[in-house]
């Protein structure tokens, strides 16, 4: 990530308030704190509800991004993943992420209630910044709306072409009906594929497994679920690498990202046998693509590999 921010106007315009920024650079990391806390409280008195994970983040990013655009910078731990620009967990102990429900994570300031100085005009706008995103966001679709505007500075189109794909595969599976819709998502598909970015060619055959793999199932007429399920598996396992790009991430630990990089073998060997499960699932046996006949075979070898060592060892 840039720092192209600080050479915006002095005034940042957010909905209908102006609200004037002063010039200090913000180097004690406590604001990040008091803004969780100020957002988090404000979010719980007017909604009378916990803030979902996803808006939390997206309050951080946008914040952050606005503070930036005067050069005020609070060093908020953030990276780009699954869901857009979030903060690193690890760098907020005082916020705790429920994940009773499964589908929906809350989040909770957890720690002891920070003093909170609003004559400081950097919490002033924090608050009132607040404000304005809780009225527009916390509403029906209100998150959807939130991930747009985050998205719209996104590091890659790629990000947004693929986006465009999973939620529409997503809406698919509620039986929300879609006119030609093997056609409407090839379309959206093709594009993604198309802006695939080449800071990423060191995951080219992986890539190429994907794309091998869902147009497989989109000849095949496959259901909403199943499309989902592949596109889904890609962009998880994709998100672990862009993470790691040092346009995806900000202030993060060099601990941390220790800690990322040692996951990506293990996530790759997941990926990878999904992707030939899923290529033997539309595809009993090796045809003209290279690609589909490629994973049959891997597959087809760690299976006799699994059952020898099997046979080895309780035989």
């Amino acid at each position: 990530m840039s720092s192209r921010y600080a050479s915006f106007t002095q005034v940042v315009k957010y909905e209908n308030i102006h609200i004037a920024l002063g010039r200090d650079i913000v180097n004690d990391k406590d604001y990040i704190r008091t803004f969780s806390y100020i957002f988090l409280k404000k979010y719980k008195e007017k909604t009378g509800t916990d803030s979902s994970g996803v808006l939390f983040n997206k309050y951080m990013t946008l914040l952050n991004r606005a503070l930036l655009f005067k050069g005020i910078d609070m060093h908020l731990p953030h990276c780009w993943y699954r869901w857009g620009d979030e903060v690193v967990r690890y760098c907020l102990p005082f916020i705790d992420w429920n994940h009773d429900d499964l589908s929906y994570t809350f989040v909770r300031y957890s720690d002891k209630s920070p003093r909170v100085n609003y004559k400081d005009p950097n919490v002033k706008y924090a608050s009132d910044y607040a404000d304005v995103f809780i009225g527009k966001y916390a509403k029906t679709y209100g998150q959807e709306e939130a991930i747009d505007e985050v998205y719209s500075d996104a590091p890659f189109a790629f990000q947004n072409d693929f986006r465009k794909l999973r939620e529409a595969v997503s809406i698919s599976r509620s039986n929300v009906p879609i006119k030609n819709y093997h056609s409407y998502i090839k379309g959206l598909f093709e594009t993604a594929v198309e802006s695939f970015p080449p800071d990423f060619g060191f995951l080219g055959q992986r890539f190429e497994e994907f794309v091998s793999t869902f147009r497989m199932a989109l000849s095949k007429n496959a259901k909403p679920d199943e499309l989902y399920e592949i596109s889904e598996t890609f962009w998880f396992f994709f998100c672990y690498h862009l993470r790691l790009n040092s346009r995806c991430h900000e202030n993060v630990p060099q601990s941390t990202l220790e800690v990322w990089r040692e996951v990506l073998p293990t996530e790759e060997e997941k990926y990878r046998m999904f992707v030939q499960n899923q290529a033997a699932e539309y595809c009993r046996k090796p045809g003209k693509d290279e690609v589909i006949s490629r994973l049959l075979q891997e597959r087809d070898k760690r299976l006799k590999e699994s059952d020898d060592l099997f046979a080895k060892v309780f035989g």
